[in-house]
């Protein structure tokens, strides 16, 4: 039996459902370059506080309740950022409401509390920061190329400025609002990540195809 019958295909850590979480908060971050980075940040920042009173709370949390209370710690820790947002940028607030409460979702996927539970508080932290910027990059990466695709601009962060790359006349012909939409986001994604296994497939390693012919 290999890791990939451990798991059934809709529960258990190796279930491919368990990807889609992160995913979904991909896709849904990365249409504009100011969005995905207004969310990376935000990412990072309750990835961070998060591990923070986890790790440092550990001594105190009874091992059967851990997960119950950290639910509870990163649903608190994302409405205290959303409502620091809202008071700060209501509108914006507004535009990242769905975001920043996919944010639990993709924090409890990932499984990084199993993976910082033998560390020390600051090298869990770090670790957990590591994570969560390598994802923003990720999602910042993915806007730069549908950004410009999709609406032919590239907006600056923090600055409300929008800066048109081509001409109208290029527009009209080369840009596709296919991936500006969900869809091409979706399309978008599988292929970098077909790409990315490719070029990163360690010489002599067997896909599952492979080691179900054997």
């Amino acid at each position: 039996m290999n890791q990939y019958d451990k798991s059934y295909s809709w529960r258990g850590p190796d279930s491919p459902l368990m990807s889609l979480a992160g995913l979904a908060l991909m896709i849904a971050a990365s249409g504009r370059l100011s969005f995905s980075t207004a969310v990376s940040l935000i990412f990072a920042g309750i990835y961070a506080v998060t591990l923070l009173v986890m790790l440092f709370g550990k001594p105190i949390i009874p091992e059967k309740y851990e997960t119950a209370i950290m639910i509870m710690t990163l649903t608190f820790i994302s409405s205290l950022f959303y409502l620091i947002l809202s008071m700060i940028n209501p509108v914006s607030a507004l535009k990242l409401y769905f975001i920043i409460f996919l944010i639990p979702v993709t924090f409890l996927s990932s499984r990084i509390e199993k993976r910082v539970n033998r560390l020390s508080p600051v090298e869990g932290i770090v670790l957990g920061l590591k994570e969560a910027l390598g994802f923003g990059l990720i999602i910042i990466a993915i806007s730069l190329i549908r950004e410009p695709l999709g609406y032919g601009t590239l907006s600056v962060p923090f600055t409300g400025r929008t800066v048109n790359l081509f001409s109208d006349a290029i527009s009209e012909k080369f840009v596709l609002q296919v991936f500006a939409a969900p869809l091409g986001g979706f399309i978008l994604t599988a292929s970098l990540i077909a790409l990315l296994r490719l070029v990163f497939r360690r010489p002599g390693a067997k896909t599952e195809a492979e080691d179900n012919d054997d």
